[in-house]
Parts: structure tokens; sequence; C-alpha cells
């Protein structure tokens, strides 16, 4: 599977273009949560699935650094300022206009936290609309921040195992079920290449310092957002969901399914992302 590379001071970014349009300065971007995971291969189907009906929209995966087939950062700091720029930094460098950013789980984070401080991040593009997909609350995880104690430990022993020459165990429902079979061959060869990673490690560390920064803040009502919640996580947006706001062409959809609502709902999810993205970036 062919992939680019765009450099930055920071690192080099893994980026899939399903639909190259060089003469187009619009676009949809995926980010994978926290973790090592590849939006490259999570989001492989999906992507595929958009193309056909975004012909003149780039539509790209991105892989964050530490995390798929992108280098590792050249900043040891894997707080929520530090991995907020580099995101920026990557949207900035794709020379687009206008984006659609989707985000899974924690990625969510990041993006909260850019949109809310324009004056920390120098953008030469303009977010015309958000998407996640089963985001994380969080309120929710200041609540339940024992989640993170158990991700760390399971990334500590994973680091062990590394280190001992043995391959961290990797649960196959982390990886893209719908996958090709070579792919989804390379991706669990990867993901197990990654684990235990000091960066990752980091991240984690800081993950509740990250929620804390963007514990009070809400997407603004001037952007347009798509919010794709699972009924698995349904209760923890019951009476609040900073991802969907009062903007008329904001929606909530909720699925009967689990963290991974892309890879149980694909033509759903691309539909409504595609019909989101089109109004938006097309007819504007």
């Amino acid at each position: 599977m062919k992939t680019n590379f765009i450099k930055t001071k920071y690192g080099n970014f893994a980026v899939k273009n399903f639909s190259a349009s060089p003469s187009s300065k619009k676009g949809i971007i995926f980010f994978s949560g926290l973790g090592v995971n590849s939006a490259i291969y999570d989001y492989f189907n999906l992507a595929n699935n958009i193309k056909n009906e975004c012909a003149n929209l780039n539509i790209i995966c991105a892989d964050m650094l530490n995390c798929g087939l992108s280098s590792k950062s050249s900043n040891q700091n894997r707080n929520i300022n530090q991995i907020s720029t580099e995101l920026n930094r990557l949207c900035n460098e794709l020379q687009l206009e206008k984006l659609i950013i989707v985000c899974h789980s924690f990625s969510a984070i990041y993006l909260l936290n850019i949109i809310n401080n324009p004056q920390s991040f120098i953008s030469n593009y303009q977010i015309n609309g958000l998407v996640t997909i089963d985001p994380t609350n969080p309120q929710f995880m200041l609540e339940n921040s024992y989640i993170f104690n158990e991700m760390l430990s399971e990334e500590i022993k994973n680091k062990e195992l590394v280190q001992n020459g043995k391959s961290p165990d990797i649960r196959l429902d982390d990886v893209n079920p719908l996958l090709p079979d070579k792919l989804k061959k390379d991706c669990l060869s990867l993901y197990r290449s990654l684990s235990g990673n000091d960066q990752l490690i980091a991240e984690i560390t800081n993950a509740k310092d990250s929620i804390n920064k963007v514990a009070s803040l809400t997407v603004p009502n001037a952007l347009p957002t798509l919010c794709f919640i699972s009924t698995l996580n349904s209760d923890e947006y019951t009476e609040n969901n900073p991802y969907f706001n009062k903007n008329k062409l904001s929606m909530e959809v909720k699925l009967n399914g689990h963290h991974y609502l892309h890879w149980l709902f694909p033509e759903v999810i691309s539909r409504n992302i595609t019909e989101f993205s089109l109004n938006l970036l097309e007819n504007n």
C-alpha cells in the first residue's frame, strides 16, 4: 500500500490520499485515537467508500507521530500542547484551504484544544466541520481516570516484553477486521513493533492532564459537527456532549455497537460523512 510522507521539524507524517485532487483546495482528513493505531489502516474502508462520492475532495488518512507508519516525534514532551502543535503543523503542510476533520476517540481531545485556541495555532486552513466517532468525553474520563492507569500498566508490560525479546500481545479487536488479509497481517505486525514505546507511555502518562486542559471546552456553535456515539458509551453523553452543538447543520447519531463504530457501520458512517462534507465544502 503506497503512502507518502510529509516532513516537518517534529517528524515525518505518513499520509495516504485516497482521492487525490491536485486542483482542489478542500479535503477530509482522518485521525485515529490514543495508542499506536494507524489512521491509514483504521479508516481504509471508510476512505475508499467516501472517495467514490467525493471525487473533487482530497480524502486523507494521516498517522499521528509515534503511531502507525509515521516516524517518532523529535519532541519527547507528549502533552496536549505539543501534540496539538504537531497536528496543526501537518494540516498546514497539506496546503488545503478548507478541511473537514474526522477524529476517533482520544484524538478528538487534541482537535477540541486546537479549535478553542486559535490564537495559539497559526493556521493557513479553515476547519469547516468536525466529525467525531465515539470521541473521548472529558468529564467522564476525569471521573474514571483509572482507565488511563490500566492502559499505562499494559504498555509498561509491553515494553518489558520487547526488552526481553518477546512480542507484545495485540488484541485482534484493535485491528480493522475489514482490511484485506495482506493488509491485516501488515497492520498486526506494525502494532506489535510499536507497542510499549516510550513516547506512547509518555502520552498516556500525560493523558489526565490533557483531559483537564479541555474539561470545560465545547465545540463553538458556529462550527457544524457530526458526532457518532456508540450505545456502549452513550450514557457518557446523556447530560453533556462537548462535540455536538446548536448549529443547524450539526447532527448526533447513535449507533448500536462498540468503540470502533467505523468498522461496524462503514456504509452508514461513510454516507453521513459524505453528505455532511459535500454540504459544507462543495456547496459553500
